[in-house]
Order: structure tokens, then sequence, then C-alpha cells
């Protein structure tokens, strides 16, 4: 059986994070992210997936990636939608994002091989986690 659960800096805060996964009822993939660092005790971030209908499958992979997308990254999936507000703000906040992951904080990467993933990251300046994908 897969693992189901790591743990890492997702927040940026130093201390790990707990990420546990798995599918609930017929298909919704949950990923939830539970604080454990004792500044927010026992905060939890969920976030629901319809799976089957976004990748075919009820179980995409979850693993740890660079917060920061990396400048290609964002040439490459924002090069004809720059002008929306999601393009315009991962550009905003990337050297942030290089930075937490110079400091080895980490993202998520959830998706299966060959489609793009949902990535999941802490978002310093909303101070909380979102997901984007291209």
């Amino acid at each position: 059986m897969a693992d189901t659960a790591l743990a890492a800096d997702l927040n940026y805060d130093g201390a790990p994070e707990l990420v546990i996964w798995g599918t609930e009822a017929d298909s919704t993939f949950v990923v939830a992210v539970i604080g454990c660092s004792g500044i927010l005790p026992g905060q939890v971030w969920t976030f629901p997936l319809d799976a089957l209908r976004v990748f075919g499958t009820r179980n995409p992979d979850v693993a740890l990636t660079d917060p920061a997308p990396g400048q290609g990254y964002l040439d490459e999936n924002c090069v004809r939608t720059d002008t929306t507000a999601e393009c315009r703000h991962m550009r905003k906040i990337e050297p942030e994002l290089e930075a937490a992951g110079s400091r080895g904080a980490r993202g998520l990467s959830i998706g299966v091989d060959d489609q793009d993933h949902v990535h999941v990251y802490w978002d310093p300046d909303t101070g909380g986690f979102v997901s984007w994908r291209p």
C-alpha cells in the first residue's frame, strides 16, 4: 500500500505540518494539512478534489515539491493568461516562494503522470493555503 501521509514545513514557519490524504465517499479525494508547530495548534486545512473527474482516478499521487513554480514554469503556463489575476499574483509572490523553498519549505503537488498537477502552496499575502492548476 502506498504512503498516505508525510510531514514538511508547508506554511514557512520552520515547523513541519502533517499531510494526510485519501478517498472519501465515491470519488472525492481529500488532502488535509494539519498544523503541528504549536503556534496554531490543531489548525486543519482541507483540499477536496473530484479526482475521478479531474485526473481519471480516485487515487492521484501526492508529493512534496518546491513551493515556487519557477519562472520558466510561469512563462510556459501563463504566456497567454498573464492578464489573469492568478498569474499576476503568482509572478508577484514568486520571489517569496523561492526564498521559502531555499529555507527548506515545501509545497504539494497532486496529480498523475502525463497531466497537469494541482499545486498547493502557502500564500504569504493571504496567510493561507491556495491551489493552482495551469
